[in-house]
């Protein structure tokens, strides 16, 4: 499986401009809305994962299975747009 940066892009940056968010490129986020997945202790324990093991800025794959939960197409004032919801349902995580 090839890996994507998904890093908010100079399009994406001035579509945020556009719709009167952060304009500088070092404020607001680096990645859109939705990306980080917040694993609680269950989720933890259930993957074999223990905080002590990691520091902030470390990476490892994750692999998951998800299940389609909605898909939209819309036209707009900015142009086009396509959005897809996806519900995680299964998961690995790997050094």
């Amino acid at each position: 499986m090839k890996m994507c940066s998904m890093k908010t892009g100079k399009s994406e940056m001035k579509l945020r401009e556009a719709m009167a968010q952060p304009t500088l490129e070092n404020e607001g986020p680096q990645y859109p809305y939705g990306l980080e997945i917040q694993l609680n202790k269950d989720s933890l324990s259930k993957l074999g994962i223990k905080v002590s093991d990691y520091n902030v800025g470390d990476s490892f794959t994750i692999e998951a299975r998800v299940e389609v939960r909605s898909v939209s197409t819309s036209k707009g004032n900015y142009g086009d747009s396509q959005d897809m919801s996806l519900q995680i349902t299964d998961m690995a995580l790997e050094d």
